[in-house]
This record gives structure tokens, C-alpha cells and sequence, in this order.
């Protein structure tokens, strides 16, 4: 399945890693579509133990975070920030904003406040 989806590159520990924490196939090809280039076998287990599905992935890709770091997409999850939420926040914003203010304006109970409107 790893070379039909162009990832051959995988030794053998890091595909029995990726088998035995359930990585699912998509979130790999979700996570290459999105230009997370030389995305490591640690990086892809821990986007799937978080449970940030193929859709997140894409999501935030869309809404206009196509620089994010494996890192920081965790954290927006974590934190409880949806795709919609981020884009609705940039398109006010009219401008980018870090993720750590994006992050900021969720814990801070923003998110709900845009999501009403």
C-alpha cells in the first residue's frame, strides 16, 4: 500500500511502526496533498494518535494554513480549532495570523463567538 501511494521510502521499522499505531493509509496521501513534504514516520503517528483525520488535514490546507508545520496542526486540533473556524478568523482578519494567535483566539472562547454569527 506505502508504494502505491509513492511512499516507498519507508524501511521496514517504520512501516511495522505505521501498522501497529493504525495509521491509516488516507491520512499519508491527506497529509502529501496538503505539500507536507518528507513528513517523518514519528510525524504520521503522531497526527493519527491525536486523531486528526485525512478531512483536518485537507481542511486547514483549504481554509489557507498551507504552511503549516506537522507540529502545529496538532496543536490546532488539540486546541479544538476546526478548518471552518480558522478560515472564518483569517477572512475577518483579512490577513494571516500565526497559529498561536489563532490558537489564543480559540482558548479564549472566540471561536464559539464566530461560530454563532
Amino acid at each position: 500500500m506505502l508504494v502505491e501511494i509513492g511512499h516507498a521510502e519507508f524501511d521496514v521499522e517504520g512501516i511495522v511502526r505505521l501498522r501497529n499505531h493504525g495509521v491509516d493509509p488516507d491520512v499519508i496521501v491527506a497529509l502529501d496533498d496538503a505539500r507536507y513534504a518528507d513528513v517523518s514516520v514519528r510525524e504520521i503517528v503522531e497526527v493519527q494518535t491525536h486523531g486528526i483525520a485525512p478531512s483536518y488535514v485537507s481542511g486547514m490546507f483549504d481554509a489557507g494554513l498551507a504552511d503549516l508545520t506537522v507540529s502545529e496542526l496538532i496543536a490546532l486540533r488539540t486546541h479544538g480549532l476546526s478548518p471552518d473556524y480558522v478560515r472564518l478568523i483569517l477572512e475577518a482578519a483579512g490577513r494571516d495570523c500565526a497559529t498561536d494567535e489563532l490558537i489564543r483566539l480559540g482558548t479564549h472562547g472566540e471561536e464559539r463567538r464566530h461560530e454563532a454569527a
